[in-house]
């Protein structure tokens, strides 16, 4: 039984045209932790009735680190192919529910992850990871090609990134993902991002501070 429990009401999303509308209702427990336990969804169209759209279900490992439980869990993207439809395949299960290696805290190298010295991430879902003396990111490329290099200033934050055109479709969604993970929002006092500024070949992107 869970700890403690709560609810989400979503506000009623009206119909338009042929889309039907729908209200929708998410719940989350959690255990005596206040580690969430599980999260669901349930959908009610106009004149339907309530169907679950997904569900998040989790254990913990002894360190904290949560993993999915597979067999309770569903959603978009989340394909239980193997085992019968009851589990993730071993290259899914790889990038969505990788397993924790007990003995250093760290994600398995068995699940194509690896790690420098430091600690860093060098391999990750097909993407290779360096990094300067100071385990700054400095380049980040998807097996040697679709290539990211990093600046930073002296304050240890991204300065620069540059992305090779031939790469810059690849790459969008993951740039800006990187770079808005980069910042504090305090640090965003005076942005002047230029993504779209063509410098040898490359998408360059600055961030200045002021």
């Amino acid at each position: 039984m869970p700890w403690c429990s709560s609810a989400l009401k979503i506000p009623i999303v009206p119909t338009v045209g042929t889309n039907t509308g729908f209200s929708a209702v998410q719940t989350y427990n959690y255990d005596s932790l206040n580690r969430l336990k599980d999260a669901t969804e349930m959908l009610t169209p106009h004149g339907g009735s309530a169907t679950q759209s997904w569900k998040q279900t989790f254990t913990f490992d002894r360190y904290g680190n949560r993993n999915f439980d597979e067999a309770n869990t569903a959603f978009a993207g989340f394909d239980k192919l193997c085992n019968n439809n009851t589990e993730l395949c071993a290259d899914l299960r790889k990038r969505l529910n990788p397993s924790i290696n007990a003995s250093n805290n760290r994600l398995s190298t068995s699940d194509d992850y690896a790690f420098d010295e430091s600690g860093n991430t060098t391999y990750a879902a097909q993407i290779n990871y360096e990094y300067d003396s100071a385990s700054r990111m400095i380049k980040t490329d998807r097996n040697e090609a679709y290539e990211m290099t990093i600046a930073h200033d002296g304050a240890g934050r991204t300065r620069r990134s540059r992305v090779p055109l031939s790469d810059c479709q690849r790459w969008t969604a993951f740039h800006r993902a990187l770079l808005r993970t980069c910042y504090r929002p305090q640090d965003f006092l005076t942005d002047q991002r230029r993504a779209g500024a063509i410098s040898g070949g490359s998408i360059r992107t600055e961030v200045s501070y002021g």
